[in-house]
Order: structure tokens, then C-alpha cells, then sequence
């Protein structure tokens, strides 16, 4: 008897890339913490369970970046061995499909398919996509919208198992 494994394709809002960081935990790419004095945004790839669970955040907001286990430097500080921000230039503030930050919660519907879920907070919106296959960590993207323009991008891999 022959049997057939059925792989989902992954749908096409996948992405691993964020202002030219990727979502990986390896040798290569370790936890960091960069802020673009320039713009002002803050890039951040925490990792947790031992490469189980990762995350890759562009934002402005501070908690966000505390959460991940990151702290802005103060001045005259020494490194307590706390994960620290370091200013650097981003080269962009955009994902690797393109989607950049100030773009319209229509533009990201357009180009990355209606999200599976809507989430209302105050005055911010979740585009929130989510996907899991067999065997597959699952992924999920959220594109925070203030004023009908994108001002955070949070990518998470988890894999660790349930």
C-alpha cells in the first residue's frame, strides 16, 4: 500500500526578512538590537528556547523592544549583560516583499492576501497572519497600523513543540 504526504504549500505572505535582517538563529545570526538614529525605528531579533522561538521587530516603541530583552544604552553605563541597542543605520524599513513602513493597511491587504485576523487596540490595528503546517514551525506576521499607515512589523517563528 502506498501512502501520500500531502505538503501545504506556504502561502505567499511568508517572509523572512526584515530591514535586511533575517529571521534566523544560527552562527551568523545572533539576538541583536539596533536603533537608526536617522529615523529613529528600532530592529531587534530575540531569540528564545534555544533557537525555538524567534522574533524580528521593527518599531519605535520602546516596551515593545524591553520585552524582547533589550534595553536603549544610558550614558556613562556599564553592560550589566542585559541585551543592548547599539545605533546603526538601517538600510531600509521595509520587509524582504517589499512592504514598507507609512504603507496603507490596503496596500499590505493588496499585496500579502486578507490577513487571518483583524485585531482592534485603541488606535492601532493588527493585520495579523498566521500559518502552520505539519511539521512546519508556525509563522506569524503582524503589521500594526496607526492612522491608516504602518508603523510596526513583528515576525515570529516558533517551533518549539506543543
Amino acid at each position: 500500500m502506498l501512502a501520500f504526504i500531502v505538503l501545504a504549500a506556504a502561502p505567499k505572505w511568508i517572509d523572512n526578512s526584515l530591514a535586511g535582517y533575517a529571521l534566523a538563529y544560527d552562527e551568523t545570526h545572533k539576538p541583536i538590537g539596533i536603533r537608526d538614529p536617522r529615523s529613529g525605528y528600532m530592529l531587534v531579533r530575540g531569540v528564545e528556547c534555544d533557537g525555538a522561538f524567534l522574533t524580528l521587530l521593527l518599531t519605535r516603541d520602546r516596551k515593545a523592544v524591553a520585552s524582547e530583552g533589550f534595553r536603549l544604552p544610558k550614558k556613562g553605563s556599564k553592560n550589566d549583560g542585559v541585551l543592548v541597542i547599539v545605533d546603526r543605520r538601517l538600510t531600509s524599513l521595509r520587509t524582504g516583499k517589499g512592504i514598507e513602513i507609512g504603507t496603507s493597511p490596503h496596500k499590505v491587504q493588496a499585496s500579502l492576501g486578507s490577513p487571518k485576523r483583524i485585531e482592534l487596540k485603541g488606535r492601532f490595528v493588527n493585520y495579523v497572519y498566521e500559518w502552520k503546517a505539519q511539521n512546519e514551525p508556525v509563522q506569524t506576521q503582524r503589521y500594526t497600523f496607526k492612522a491608516e499607515k504602518l508603523i510596526e512589523v513583528c515576525f515570529v517563528r516558533d517551533e518549539r513543540e506543543e
